[in-house]
């Protein structure tokens, strides 16, 4: 309960960060504007916008996403959910902290900028006067699409560049605010639509900023496993020998691809497990497993050993059930 306890934190300040910076710079853009202040100076800009946006979320991931995941947003960790890695109820808890961080984000601009409630609408996301509702959709699913799968990817267990993942979803951020923010304020974020509009009481095109993002998050979470996955496993297969002795064993898929890709998952899942997260731990594992006799003596007993702590420290984990005859029977050996 302690470790759930300090990931729904992480969540809902993280998304907090947010949206005080975000939607907070979206107001100071119309609050030094010519409408307000007969002045040009001082004012935001998109790109101004789009960089607050991006920069806080980069640096939310770097702080808490050890804690968390660093989702920020319930249409990432729908995608999570949709990849069978968070349970119903943690799912439900982090969009709850999520929506959260976002109201108390939104109350907090409406007591600094109390004007801004009706002239801003506490920089509530808002399609264009020639943008429809359902051209919106299609905008908001589709850059909601491209963050989604910018994560996915860049969080890869084999993916060597995941150092810079803060940076490459930050940067994805802030690139789809300055395409799409003219076109219907670039939420990318139902929670980024939900706390200032709720606050400002602007909630007239929430399916907008809700199905929007659920829908591309859904198509990126569907696209990921068949399309990205594979290829990637398709490019670390080592080659075959150009004339391989008879007497030597065609090895077997698992192994031949799992040489770069179980020691990142096992690395990850170990990550994980030190932050508290044994759900998320066991789920890194959990696409390895149905081959872990095909894996050598070492590797089988790094996994082994690693369920055996998670589940000590937090429990059962039923998504390994029916894989604890491979993990644990005195006569699970392996090839070597």
């Amino acid at each position: 309960m302690k470790q759930e306890s300090k990931k729904l934190t992480a969540e809902a300040l993280g998304t907090f960060a947010l949206v005080l910076i975000g939607a907070g710079a979206v107001i100071v853009e119309s609050h030094t504007g010519m409408s307000h202040m007969g002045k040009p100076d001082g004012k935001v800009g998109l790109s101004g916008i789009a960089m607050a946006h991006g920069l806080t979320l980069a640096a939310m991931i770097y702080g808490l996403g050890s804690l968390s995941g660093g989702h920020f947003n319930p249409a990432v960790s729908f995608t999570m959910w949709l990849r069978q890695r968070m349970t119903n109820s943690m799912f439900v808890g982090y969009v709850l902290a999520q929506l959260a961080g976002a109201v108390v984000a939104a109350v907090c601009l409406a007591a600094l900028f109390p004007d801004e409630v009706t002239l801003a609408a506490l920089g509530t996301p808002a399609l264009a006067p020639k943008i429809s509702a359902l051209k919106g959709v299609a905008i908001e699913g589709l850059i909601t699409f491209l963050l989604v799968v910018t994560v996915l990817c860049t969080t890869r267990d084999d993916n060597d560049n995941r150092a810079f993942a803060g940076f490459a979803i930050g940067g994805s951020l802030a690139g789809v605010i300055l395409f799409a923010g003219p076109l219907t304020g670039a939420g990318a974020n139902p929670a980024r639509f939900f706390g200032p509009a709720l606050i400002s009481g602007n909630l007239r095109e929430s399916f907008v900023y809700v199905i929007g993002p659920i829908l591309g998050a859904g198509v990126a979470a569907l696209l990921f496993s068949p399309l990205f996955e594979r290829f990637t496993e398709s490019d670390e297969s080592e080659p075959a020998p150009r004339a391989p002795a008879p007497a030597d064993p065609e090895p077997s898929p698992a192994r031949r691809a799992s040489s770069k890709t179980i020691q990142g998952a096992l690395k990850r899942a170990h990550d994980l497990y030190v932050a508290g997260n044994g759900e998320e731990a066991a789920a890194v594992l959990l696409p390895h497993l149905p081959h872990v006799r095909e894996y050598d003596s070492e590797i089988f007993d790094r996994i082994r050993s690693l369920v055996i702590v998670i589940e000590e420290e937090h429990g059962r984990i039923r998504r390994l059930d029916k894989y604890r005859d491979s993990l644990y029977s005195p006569n699970a050996l392996r090839s070597s």
